[in-house]
């Protein structure tokens, strides 16, 4: 039984979200893998990096993990992402 692809409006919606759910996950986990490498040395710990490292032992979401460059919505707003 097919549930009607792209055709049905809730089936393009949950593909929306799954595509604005996997870039959160895509750019968190690089930030984190980054991390890693500033905090191991194997890279410069920049100013970036040290502000999330900040968020993070403070328990918050960062900043750049919520917002673009130019600051438009990234993720959703939640406290805990």
């Amino acid at each position: 039984r097919k549930l009607g692809g792209m055709a049905v409006p809730m089936n393009i919606f949950l593909f929306q979200e799954i595509q604005r759910l996997q870039n959160v996950i895509g750019k968190v986990r690089f930030t984190l893998q980054q991390l890693q490498l500033a905090i191991n040395g194997e890279v410069v710990m920049t100013a970036e990096l040290q502000d999330i490292l900040d968020s993070i032992f403070d328990a918050r979401v960062p900043d750049t993990w919520e917002n673009t460059l130019t600051g438009d919505e990234f993720s959703w707003r939640l406290p805990t992402l």
